[in-house]
């Protein structure tokens, strides 16, 4: 299960109430040949350029191909263009 807190303006008397959202946690998961469960999202990323990082402070590897466009206000990932 998935919780997000925000805080949500309430209208009657203008005042600001917590609300914590629940949702069920959907993941795209497989299995190895020797049966051990495999995240596909993690598996598409991986092959895809990106690497796993295990410390905060670790860099991760090079992922070519892939842009990162950046704006004011927003930034956007592009995926390498496939030929």
């Amino acid at each position: 299960m998935l919780a997000r807190p925000a805080v949500l303006e309430y209208a009657p008397g203008r005042r600001f109430r917590p609300v914590l959202a629940l949702e069920p946690k959907v993941e795209l998961s497989g299995r190895t040949a020797a049966g051990e469960p495999v995240s596909l999202w993690t598996s598409g990323l991986l092959e895809r350029g990106f690497t796993l990082v295990r410390t905060g402070g670790e860099l991760p590897g090079r992922a070519d191909g892939w842009l990162l466009q950046l704006a004011p206000d927003a930034a956007r990932l592009l995926a390498p263009m496939t030929r």
